[in-house]
Order: C-alpha cells, then structure tokens, then sequence
C-alpha cells in the first residue's frame, strides 16, 4: 500500500514537472515573438529616417534586442532552463552581425566556442549581449572604409571562472567601450558588472 502511495505521489510529481517545463517553454517563446515584434516595430520606425546618426542608432536597437530574442528562442529548442550552449548562441549573434551590417561583408566574424560550453542562462544573456556589442564596435571602428580584416569571439572556463574574448585585427582601439562615454561603453560596464566580472583591454 506504501508503494502504491509512493508511486502514485511521484506520478504525480512528474506530471506537475513536465506541466511546468511546457509552461516555461511557452514563456520563453511569447518573450521570443514578442521581442521579435518590436524589432519589426523598430525596423518599420527606421525606414522612414534620412538621417544616418539616427538610422545606425535605430539599428543597434534592433540588434541587441535580437541578441536577447536568441537566448529565449535557444531556450525554447532545447528545453533547458538553466544553461545555455553558448557555441550555438554566439554563432548566431556572430551570423546576424554579420548578415545584418554592409560593413561587415568584407570581414570575417567568428566564434571560437568549444561545443557543450554550457553557461547559467543568467549570465548567458549579459554575455550575449556584450559580444554583440563588443563585435558591433569592431565592425564600425577598426575597418574603416571597407577595410577587410577578422573578428573572433571566444571564449572558455577558467581556474576563476569564464573568460570571454572578443579580438579583431583592425587599427586599434579606436572607440573601444571603456575609453567612451557612448550607449555601448555603459552597457558593456553595466553587464559585466552584472555578472561579477571583470573588464579588460588587450595590447
């Protein structure tokens, strides 16, 4: 009679267990569509502007917010609320640069992530969206006119935790965020500081 109990309370666990990872998988992808709603919002905004200043900055919007979308359209895939792959995460973010910029088509952007890098979905996201940043830098500062050249992300655990890179074989440092005042310099400080870690410029 005990075992009969036992197993019709574990039954009834995993059914509450699978209702809430369905729920959750729900969640991840209304977040998704509703992220991808207001890119589409923002994509119809720019279309009507003439002024550069006004259209990069509209499409720099659009992309971090794609860089967000990714995680929960990663998240609804594979059904793991906890960690993220980040070799398939990065890759993305890494294409849609790519796809997505004219001045990127002349440059090589990509990700050199071990697969199964898994990392917690909550320091996946403030990840994701400093290599958008960090790549979006290099593609507007260290290439000028149309220079051809290569961006790469990495990134690999640590004896103190995850070390992600992003390098480029441009003019130099230029604008790189921690030397600006910009919207990208804040962000990159304010999302590493999210994630307890720490900011550093290479030679």
């Amino acid at each position: 009679a005990m075992k009969g109990r036992l197993d019709e309370s574990f039954g009834a666990l995993a059914g509450s267990l699978r209702e809430k990872e369905v729920l959750l998988k729900e969640v991840h992808h209304r977040v998704k569509n509703n992220l991808q709603i207001v890119s589409s919002i923002l994509s119809l905004r720019a279309g009507s502007l003439e002024d550069e200043e006004s259209l990069r900055a509209f499409e720099e919007c659009q992309e971090r917010i794609q860089a967000m979308a990714l995680v929960h359209e990663e998240v609804y895939q594979t059904g793991s609320f906890v960690e993220l792959d980040m070799s398939g995460y990065l890759e993305r973010i890494c294409d849609t640069l790519r796809t997505g910029r004219a001045a990127a088509s002349c440059m090589r952007i990509e990700s050199l992530v071990k697969p199964d890098s898994m990392m917690p979905l909550d320091k996946a996201i403030p990840a994701g969206l400093v290599v958008n940043e960090l790549v979006t830098n290099a593609i507007k500062h260290a290439f000028p006119a149309g220079t051809p050249g290569s961006v790469t992300v990495s990134l690999e655990r640590g004896a103190d935790g995850w070390i992600l890179a992003v390098a480029d074989d441009g003019i130099g440092p230029g604008n790189w965020p921690g030397r600006g005042t910009g919207i990208g310099t804040m962000l990159v400080e304010g999302l590493v500081a999210q994630t307890g870690g720490r900011l550093e410029r290479g030679p």
